[in-house]
């Protein structure tokens, strides 16, 4: 049997306040989004008022140049001047209010009142606009995602819990545990677990399931999370790790084996399988389907347990993935594939439904 080895002293307390201290930090990212929305429509709210006040500040000294320019001093009108006035107020449509107005808009009264529209302003505010809509079309992620922060951390074995309420996700560097609430995306635990150098994790809603250098273990679940069993023989070259419901499958490097286990008192044997060639940072199976994710070419594929490993069916991934870093682990219900990235720490959930997978004929 192996023995857990010994944490630190003071260890219990650090988780505790480690696990209040990641939902604050989640928390505060949303509240500073929330902030930085607001200001923005401020700003928006504060340029039009600022307008109108420019505005209202010109009609008010085209008023007042009005007002000082003196009134022209009558002249004498001719018989033949008012015989023409009369002829045009007699025009159909006319009228001195008409007239008022069309001297109001003259030439003359717009270029001793009014400042003319400068073109170049014009292009720089067009400019300036689709600058900022291209900048929050890019900050957005693609309609089907959400992306929720996480603490800066390595990350390995990414696993949803049978019920599919709870994902969980290890930091072995640190022998950490995460608790992540399913689909809202909040660290709602951080619990120390005793899983140095842990390639991978499963959970089968009663006992927790590690692999690393000393093989698959059997973590009891709660407390302290102390190794119950190890298999050594059965983590040879193990990288991935899912439980199905009745079987813990174990999967190896690229073009290696995938097995399948029957826990109880042993791991017994339960099949064999040839694993893809391509690399994948974690394994999900659905009756006779095994997913893999080709971070590399941007897809998740689906094969055939059994068949010839070549994908039968594909879906391009390439707008949910990071642009920078790596995605560290998956796992998948049936409504949503779920992405745990490193550099930026994220926990990213893709709606299976936005997914266009493509069937590869044979």
């Amino acid at each position: 049997s192996l023995r857990a080895p010994s944490l630190p002293s003071g260890k219990g307390q650090q988780a505790e306040q480690t696990a209040r201290k990641y939902p604050l930090f989640q928390e505060l990212a949303s509240v500073k989004q929330e902030i930085q929305d607001d200001f923005s429509k401020a700003r928006l709210g504060l340029r039009k008022i600022a307008g109108r006040v420019d505005g209202d500040r010109t009609a008010a000294a085209i008023k007042r140049a009005k007002k000082a320019v003196p009134a022209p001093e009558p002249r004498p009108v001719s018989a033949q001047e008012a015989s023409m006035t009369a002829q045009i107020s007699a025009l159909p449509g006319d009228s001195p209010a008409a007239a008022a107005s069309a001297r109001a808009v003259s030439p003359e009264t717009r270029e001793s009142g009014r400042p003319g529209v400068n073109p170049f302003q014009v292009v720089t505010a067009l400019i300036l606009c689709a600058v900022v809509v291209l900048a929050f079309s890019l900050g957005r992620p693609p309609r089907g995602q959400a992306a929720f922060p996480l603490p800066h951390t390595q990350a390995a074995g990414l696993c949803l819990a049978p019920e599919g309420s709870r994902l969980f996700f290890l930091d072995p560097q640190r022998q950490l545990l995460f608790t992540v609430s399913s689909p809202g995306g909040m660290v709602r635990s951080v619990e120390g677990f005793p899983a140095g150098a842990a390639r991978a994790l499963a959970f089968d809603g009663e006992f927790f399931w590690s692999v690393g250098d000393k093989g698959i273990v059997k973590h009891k679940a709660g407390g302290r999370y102390s190794a119950l069993e190890t298999y050594p023989e059965a983590g040879s070259g193990v990288s991935a790790l899912f439980w199905d419901g009745k079987y813990l499958w174990a999967g190896g490097a690229p073009g290696g084996q995938l097995n399948r286990y029957l826990p109880g008192g042993s791991l017994a044997p339960a099949g064999s399988y040839a694993m893809p060639a391509v690399g994948s940072p974690g394994i999900s199976i659905s009756g006779e389907t095994l997913f893999t994710l080709d971070t590399a070419a941007g897809k998740l594929c689906a094969y055939k347990l059994g068949g010839a490993m070549e994908p039968f069916e594909e879906a391009g991934l390439a707008a949910f993935l990071p642009r920078k870093g790596r995605v560290a682990g998956f796992a998948m219900d049936n409504t949503y594939l779920w992405l745990i990235t490193e550099n930026p720490a994220e926990l990213r959930r893709v709606n299976l439904s936005r997914l266009k997978f493509v069937v590869n004929k044979p």
